[in-house]
């Protein structure tokens, strides 16, 4: 998943710990059989002078498997020690647990309010997703995810789009806002720094949902 390291200076610490952690979850995806989907440029080559070069990839989690910190052997296995070296323990919580106890909260409340009948943990969840900034906007991360529309088109998809810009992305490929999920509330501020009182706004990201084909087209009809 080379696109990812294209975001810190390669070689340095932040490089190789953002590394260790997305092969971290690379593992945990395939452990519990989830779905790595990946789009290659067959006339480019990797740093390796392989033919073909990774541009794209997902990571897709299935309905009613997940991963916690609480999988203690199952997490071990996947490297979870070397996270801990990278990023702390408290860094580790607030992954493992801040970070998806909060998000469970609120989608659990958002499919209650839209009346969806299922819950998230029965929908494909996408744990990550990433391009090759050099393919950016080409239609590349589509390809991705109507590929997994495909493969599953009588399921619901879960997502947490990050920005605004990545939220508008997934409306664009059939997602709907389920809830505003606001991380760090009463601990940091709107750009994850620390703050206190009414300046402790949280970060805001977005839970998504993309209904099943059938009920998208029940619902334009």
């Amino acid at each position: 998943m080379a696109m990812i390291f294209q975001l810190v200076a390669a070689g340095s610490k932040e490089a190789r710990d953002l590394r260790t952690f997305m092969l971290f979850l690379v593992k945990l995806c395939a452990a519990i059989d989830g779905r790595i989907t990946v789009v290659v440029d067959l006339t480019a080559g990797d740093t390796s002078g392989r033919s073909g070069k990774i541009i794209s990839a997902a990571l897709w989690m299935p309905p009613k498997k997940r991963v916690s910190i609480m999988h203690v052997i199952g997490i071990f296995r996947c490297g979870v020690v070397k996270v801990v070296k990278a990023y702390g323990l408290n860094g580790l919580m607030r992954i493992g647990f801040e970070y998806g106890t909060t998000c469970e909260k609120a989608l659990h409340a958002g499919y209650k309010d839209m009346e969806i009948k299922e819950s998230p943990e029965e929908s494909w969840y996408l744990q990550l997703i990433g391009t090759d900034s050099e393919y950016r906007n080409r239609g590349v991360m589509s390809l991705l995810m109507r590929e997994a529309y495909a493969h599953a088109p009588l399921s619901y998809f879960l997502l947490e789009a990050t920005t605004t810009a990545s939220r508008d992305k997934y409306g664009h490929l059939g997602f709907k806002l389920v809830k505003p999920i606001y991380l760090g509330r009463g601990k940091a501020n709107s750009k994850g720094l620390k703050a206190s009182g009414k300046d402790a706004s949280g970060i805001e990201i977005y839970g998504m949902v993309k209904y099943p084909e059938s009920e998208m087209s029940q619902s334009a009809a």
